[in-house]
């Protein structure tokens, strides 16, 4: 299967031909330009496409950043799954379908002559009439060394809806009364990102990203020498950031409900597998967007300071404790 935007087409990665996506060995390959720098980008597409097969993950296989693919979302906006899982699961939807067309249109196939309707897939395997085969015994039956479906989108987005993700970030600090010192000792954040495709790596993401707003709420700093034009912090020696002595204990909710209006069905309204959508949204800005503000605002609670610009630095407490 290969997801793609923008009008975009299906090509082979360098090396030629090779076999279909949903291949005579009852393997899938997931194809799709999006790039992955650490953001768990290509365990959400290989997970998407078990997913909407309705097979193991083992034997799913995410191609992923290269130009010779689909064109795929950005690794920005918090845009990449909601735009790419959608597309995914179309593309199985339109690989089922095939499934089922090349089962009863072959006449090597023990279901040549049937209706296509009469056809379920489930788990990898077709049903009906009594007898059952995986897809890739069907393939292999009918000479197939695999078929691929191509699922394309505009990219333009429902004008009645956005699809934003939100969440609430609770903390507690501690500022010494003489010092000014703060530390941030208690973290929670909640957050609501539609369906969670790989949840480790959503709790990674939002646990960084709170470590982001501890460093934008406390210690990044980086002033212009006036005199010289440069940057005053300008290596990694000079720039504050969170270390591990700065970090406590992040509580992470994942709420996990699926959209409303990304869940499914994307087909003809039935419920097989292939014909809904995972109803996911991003989340790489939500753990950073209002983790500094929790922290200002429980900085002014425990001191009645109420500093109005980052960071929160010793100098900007001192002089009113």
């Amino acid at each position: 299967m290969t997801p793609g935007r923008r009008g975009c087409c299906a090509g082979a990665p360098p090396g030629g031909e090779r076999a279909g996506p949903v291949a005579d060995d009852d393997t899938a390959v997931v194809s799709t330009g999006i790039s992955d720098f650490g953001t768990g980008g290509a365990t959400m597409v290989g997970i998407s496409g078990a997913d909407a097969l309705g097979i193991p993950l083992t034997r799913v296989t995410a191609e992923i950043g290269d130009t010779l693919l689909p064109q795929g979302a950005p690794a920005a906006g918090s845009s990449a799954t909601h735009a790419t899982v959608p597309l995914i699961v179309n593309a199985a939807r339109d690989a089922i379908n095939e499934l089922k067309r090349l089962a009863v249109t072959d006449d090597r196939s023990s279901w040549h002559g049937a209706s296509a309707d009469d056809l379920r897939y489930e788990r990898g395997i077709l049903h009906g009439q009594g007898r059952s085969m995986t897809f890739g015994r069907l393939l292999a039956i009918v000479d197939s060394p695999g078929i691929t479906a191509l699922a394309e989108s505009s990219g333009d987005a429902d004008p009645r809806y956005v699809h934003h993700s939100f969440g609430a970030h609770f903390c507690e600090v501690r500022v010494n009364r003489f010092t000014g010192e703060t530390r941030v000792t208690r973290f929670a954040t909640v957050a609501d990102v539609g369906r969670v495709i790989n949840s480790r790596a959503a709790r990674s993401q939002l646990v960084g990203g709170v470590i982001f707003g501890i460093g934008h709420a406390l210690l990044e700093e980086n002033p212009l020498e006036l005199d010289t034009g440069r940057l005053a912090s300008s290596t990694l020696a000079d720039y504050l950031v969170p270390v591990n002595a700065d970090v406590p204990d992040i509580d992470v909710h994942l709420l996990g409900r699926p959209d409303p209006v990304l869940t499914g069905p994307l087909g003809d309204g039935s419920e097989d597998v292939g014909t809904r959508s995972l109803g996911a949204r991003g989340l790489g800005e939500i753990g950073t967007v209002g983790s500094a503000a929790a922290i200002g605002n429980a900085v002014h609670n425990a001191t009645g300071i109420r500093v109005r610009n980052v960071p929160i630095t010793l100098d900007k407490l001192i002089e009113h404790l």
